[in-house]
């Protein structure tokens, strides 16, 4: 009996074994896989084609929005600028090439590109660029390029900045909506879409004011890096003599008129690529997908990195927004880590609902009563609301083309009697118990007394406004008031008037937080974890198994842009706090 269990567990030992083996085997085949996978072909041209959502955080994108682009993973304008500097030292990438598809983008976006393709080009990787048509934003990115090309039949829309605004208040009349508005704040121009048919006096200076700030540096931006006549090249803007291919070739915007493939068949010429094998390129999104990226530094003690972008909303603890719901637990245990010894804030946020945002402000507060540091760090929008979560930081720095400020407050409360009443012929009566019962319904009107209520309500929450700027910039009430009442400033407007503390980058706050906090050891923690959309996911695996495009991804431009304005709209209606934030998104 002895011999039999003897012989019996070495025969359960062998099959184990065996087993283990086999599993081994097949482990290092699929790591093997991976890793081919995983490799970038030698002698790749990174591609970039960025006429897609381009967030902070990559992956944190507003899953009304990333619908329309979820074929791609959305990769984060930080981490974009960290693979464009990787691929510097990546001996299988031998160039760039930026292919245009009329992008439009935020300008602080731009610029914090055009600054790692400027390192790049500067490491003798040369920069191609082609359009079939170039928007402003294609050719802010494609000025620093070695060779641009435009198609035959192509054009550069070069036209200028503006600022458009829709004027909902004629519809909503139309409709029977009278829309009650309250604001506080002359240059508040968020409030005036649903109470006037165009813009105020104050709202058009106020936008005049920080596009010609915006433009003046993108004319001269233009002008460095293609070596012309600022002064003519804005001329040149202003009377559409660039448009034409033939144009901006003679005035040196372009190099090339050529046809796609031909532009190809230059790139395999200039790389000396035999002319039966394919253009080797490699996208930014499969880049990223391939790459690690290391974060830097080491040891226990950590900086945090929040990214706090999007429309600030009440209740939503969806991606690519801002909530009471999602960043104040968020905040708080990071606070309660010991490890986490300083705290970047980087706000790319238009603003949105009051009441989530004092939440934030508070969670600050209570970082600088533990003393921990906190810095904030401006992306393309650090308005209104998106000002209010981060005033109260101890050092905050602005892109120079931030859109800051915008302090000030308004309320919408819609009244639907007409339309109920007059032309659906739906009534209400009620029955009450006390006064104010069945107030602030937007089936009965305002009276007098409700009127006054609301009016009161915004002017508090202002002046509340005013005192948590005044204290976090440690400025009189009616210091603030002079720069606040709604208007919006550039970063370095902002700077001048005391609104932030330096003109720098995301890694400039990161510095400055490693400083305050006595660090020279450090890792960096990025906030917050993306969580995925299941159902988006599963889309992307349907569709790429059927190789079939998303509908949704097939939107042009204006149907995005329309797409945008509906829901921003939506949110807006939705909302039942007062609200902090721009009427506009600038795009270029």
């Amino acid at each position: 009996m002895k011999q039999f269990f003897k012989f019996f567990t070495a025969s359960c030992l062998g099959t184990l074994a065996a087993l283990g083996l086999i599993a081994g085997v097949f482990a290092l085949i699929g790591m093997s896989n991976v890793a081919s996978k995983n490799k970038v072909a030698k002698g790749s041209l990174l591609t970039l084609d960025l006429n897609r959502v381009i967030p902070e955080k990559s992956k944190n994108v507003d899953s009304n929005i990333s619908f329309t682009d979820a074929e791609k993973t959305a990769v984060g304008i930080h981490d974009i600028k960290a693979l464009i500097k990787h691929a510097i030292n990546d001996e299988n990438i031998q160039g760039l090439v930026i292919y245009s598809s009329g992008m439009t983008a935020e300008l602080s976006d731009c610029y914090n590109l055009l600054t790692s393709l400027k390192e790049f080009k500067a490491s003798d990787k040369p920069i191609y660029m082609y359009g079939d048509f170039l928007s402003q934003a294609d050719y802010m990115l494609g000025s620093i390029a070695d060779t641009v090309a435009v198609n035959i039949n192509g054009y550069l829309d070069i036209r200028g900045f503006k600022a458009m605004y829709p004027f909902y208040k004629d519809m909503l009349d139309k409709l029977g909506i009278e829309m009650n508005v309250f604001y506080a704040g002359e240059f508040k121009g968020g409030s005036e879409p649903y109470r006037l048919n165009k813009m105020s006096d104050e709202n058009r200076f106020q936008t005049r004011e920080f596009l010609d700030d915006l433009y003046l540096e993108f004319i001269n931006k233009i002008a460095e890096n293609r070596s012309l006549d600022p002064v003519a090249f804005r001329e040149g803007v202003t009377n559409l003599s660039f448009m034409y291919p033939e144009d901006a070739l003679e005035n040196k915007l372009i190099d090339i008129i050529s046809y796609k493939d031909d532009f190809k068949q230059m790139l395999k010429d200039r790389f000396n690529i035999d002319e039966k094998k394919k253009l080797a390129t490699i996208d930014i999104a499969s880049y990223y997908d391939k790459t690690y990226l290391k974060k830097s530094g080491s040891g226990k003690d950590k900086i945090a990195v929040v990214y706090a972008e999007g429309e600030i909303q009440f209740n939503n603890e969806g991606n690519g927004v801002i909530s009471e719901v999602k960043y104040v637990p968020l905040l708080n245990k990071i606070r309660k880590d010991k490890n986490v010894k300083a705290v970047v804030l980087r706000v790319n946020s238009p603003g949105g609902n009051s009441y989530s945002s004092e939440q934030i402000w508070e969670c600050i507060e209570d970082f600088k009563e533990d003393n921990i540091p906190v810095i904030a760090s401006y992306g393309n929008y650090a308005a209104s609301g998106g000002y209010y979560i981060s005033c109260n930081a101890q050092t905050i720095v602005s892109e120079p083309n931030t859109l800051t400020g915008s302090i000030g407050v308004f309320s919408l409360f819609p009244n639907v009697t007409e339309l109920f009443e007059e032309k659906l012929g739906i009534h209400f009566d009620t029955v009450k118990t006390s006064k104010y019962a069945v107030s602030f319904s937007p089936y009965f009107e305002l009276r007098d007394d409700e009127e006054a209520i609301m009016i009161e309500s915004t002017k508090r929450l202002y002046k509340q406004f005013l005192q948590r700027v005044a204290k976090g910039r440690n400025m009189d009430v009616d210091q603030v008031d002079k720069i606040a009442r709604g208007r919006v400033w550039t970063g370095k407007q902002a700077l001048e008037n005391g609104l932030v503390d330096k003109i720098g980058t995301l890694e400039d706050a990161i510095e400055i937080a490693a400083s305050l906090a006595g660090l020279e050891n450090y890792r960096l923690v990025e906030y917050p974890k993306i969580k995925e959309n299941q159902f988006v996911k599963f889309v992307q695996q349907v569709m790429s198994s059927q190789d079939v495009s998303m509908p949704m991804s097939n939107l042009g431009t204006i149907e995005k842009e329309w797409l945008s304005k509906y829901l921003k709209l939506r949110t807006m209606m939705e909302n039942k706090q007062p609200q902090m934030s721009l009427p506009f998104e600038l795009k270029i």
